[in-house]
């Protein structure tokens, strides 16, 4: 990288004014990291954020733009350190959305993660349907997480716990969840899941639909058994979707559940929960 230059910033010229500091880099070594030292923290280590606030390209190098910030005195000193970033750990993906934010099923609904290391992103977990379950009140009553912990619902719809869920007279049912499986091979879901009926029903006996989408249209899973249990419980519901090499190690993957349109009010009443998800994969190694 060759010498980089100061320049004042436009807009509050001068001594005390704004600074910016432009360092020419080839382009080829995109992967370097710089990072700049005020004097005052070179012993604490300390630098500035490391990013550019503009790349600018001038024919065959690059140059980066870097805000010093307000200049205080007649002079001052910076340095760069130039280092290439060590990457993290590729570790094994997994991660737990039980819908509360308590163990015990007496937090909060959420849909955020309760667990989750080794994928790039948190997974994102969204719900269709014209009658959703208010508050997601209910989950399975037992279920020994991944992360170490027992959490408990009621196993109906009632608290404690909390679930996903789909109320009679739902329709255009479905679940979406959007992940990152860079890194990650060999993905496995499992969730809980409670298909109930009331009044004559009939509930949901089996998914209508089970796709991935790697953004140029849904696409049947293979080998994926859709049934569910309709009894009125909870049970676990596994995809092992190992074999499934189109997914894995891709920036976004989607995967839609979809099943039928939910009978009533009044009658008959027909309703769906959804508890527990858990994704695990592998890691590719590097």
């Amino acid at each position: 990288m060759d010498r980089g230059r100061r320049r004042e910033g436009a807009d509050l010229p001068g001594i005390g004014g704004a600074f910016t500091v432009e360092v020419p880099r080839n382009p080829a070594a995109s992967a370097l990291d710089v990072r700049w030292n005020h004097p005052a923290r070179w012993r604490a280590g300390g630098s500035t954020p490391a990013p550019p606030f503009r790349i600018v390209r001038d024919g065959p190098r690059e140059w980066l733009r870097f805000d010093l910030g307000a200049v205080a005195g007649p002079a001052q000193f910076w340095r760069a350190r130039i280092r290439r970033p060590v990457p993290p750990p590729i570790v094994d993906g997994i991660a737990l959305d039980s819908f509360d934010t308590a163990v015990d099923g007496t937090g909060a609904s959420t849909v955020d993660p309760a667990l989750l290391r080794g994928f790039a992103s948190p997974p994102v977990l969204t719900q269709s349907g014209t009658v959703l379950l208010a508050g997601g009140a209910g989950g399975a009553a037992s279920f020994a997480g991944p992360d170490g912990n027992t959490w408990l619902g009621s196993g109906s719809s009632q608290t404690p716990g909390h679930s996903l869920g789909w109320n009679p007279g739902s329709t255009g049912n479905r679940f979406v969840l959007q992940l990152s499986t860079l890194h990650q091979q060999d993905i496995i879901i499992r969730c809980d899941i409670r298909s109930a009926q009331q009044a004559g029903g009939a509930a949901p006996a089996q998914f209508s639909a089970f796709t991935y989408d790697l953004g140029s249209g849904p696409q049947p899973v293979p080998g994926t058994v859709l049934d569910v249990t309709a009894d009125n419980q909870f049970h676990e519901w596994t995809a092992n979707l190992t074999a499934l090499d189109a997914i894995e190690n891709q920036p976004a993957v989607t995967l839609v559940w979809e099943f039928e349109d939910l009978g009533g009010p009044p009658n008959p009443q027909e309703s769906f929960r959804l508890d527990n998800l858990v994704i695990l994969s592998t890691a590719i190694a590097e």
